[in-house]
């Protein structure tokens, strides 16, 4: 990927082509970093997830495609949200709001709305759940509508829910969780990383809802998959819920903690 990226970057660096081909390179550059983006983000590289980020969305600018550049946007304040840093996600959402124009596909609202509720539950603000209640309005009236690039995904109500139980877990409502995340259940079956990212979160609800029993065999199960696809964004999802808990699980966490601990042994 990265040989990938060095050969667009530099095709598009050259002058002697036309402004459009130059802007369509800029658009391909841009595409090409966000997936290298989200690579990163699987292996837990949060330094280089953040540049190639930040190198998608300078490549969307000199695009000049409005769509392009606002979803590469919010695509780096989802990322900055699931990092913590909340008051710059809601910053670089904003940011991407404004570069939308008005003719933008009602889908793409709708993702922002569910993106910027992420980064304020992240500094405890409720209001992340009315704005999920209005990109649930505004869902409703574009479930028929067909993707646009780059909103090439449908964006439904087992992604909008995924995006609740999200939220609900980060106000600390885990029954609204709970029910949100049955619902982004329910839809077509997730991929192994997908359905291991949405078990940890899964445990995490349980845990606060004093089921540590089945929170910490779910966690397992979650390490497990991580383990199998080498995600260390999984791996370290999980490590985080195992610290969330602390020692008040007693013996229950004896299995987690002996997988956690053998990611630090050798392997034989």
């Amino acid at each position: 990927m990265s040989a990938h990226l060095a050969l667009i970057r530099q095709l598009a660096s050259r002058n002697e082509r036309s402004p459009v081909h130059t802007r369509q390179l800029y658009s391909v550059l841009s595409e090409t970093a966000g997936l290298t983006a989200w690579l990163y983000v699987d292996v837990d590289d949060r330094a280089n997830a953040r540049r190639h980020y930040q190198l998608a969305v300078h490549a969307a600018d000199r695009s000049g495609h409005p769509l392009l550049l606002a979803y590469m946007q919010a695509s780096l304040g989802q990322f900055a949200a699931n990092c913590g840093d909340a008051r710059e996600a809601v910053q670089i959402v904003a940011s991407a709001r404004r570069a939308l124009p008005r003719s933008a596909p009602a889908i793409s609202t709708v993702w922002m709305d569910a993106i910027e509720s992420l980064a304020l539950a992240e500094a405890g603000d409720k209001k992340s759940l009315h704005l999920l209640n209005h990109a649930e309005d505004r869902l409703a009236k574009a479930r028929n509508d067909e993707p646009v690039w780059p909103w090439i995904f449908r964006f439904d109500h087992q992604k909008l829910a995924s995006f609740r139980a999200q939220v609900a877990s980060k106000l600390d409502q885990p029954s609204l969780a709970s029910r949100a995340l049955s619902i982004a259940a329910s839809g077509p079956a997730q991929s192994p990383k997908t359905k291991a990212l949405s078990d940890v979160l899964r445990a995490q609800i349980l845990a606060k809802s004093g089921r540590l029993d089945e929170a910490c065999n779910i966690a397992c199960e979650a390490f497990d998959a991580g383990k199998k696809y080498e995600s260390e964004k999984i791996l370290q999802s999980v490590s985080r819920f195992r610290e969330s808990l602390g020692g008040r699980a007693g013996k229950l966490t004896l299995d987690l903690d002996e997988r956690l601990y053998g990611r630090y042994q050798e392997d034989r």
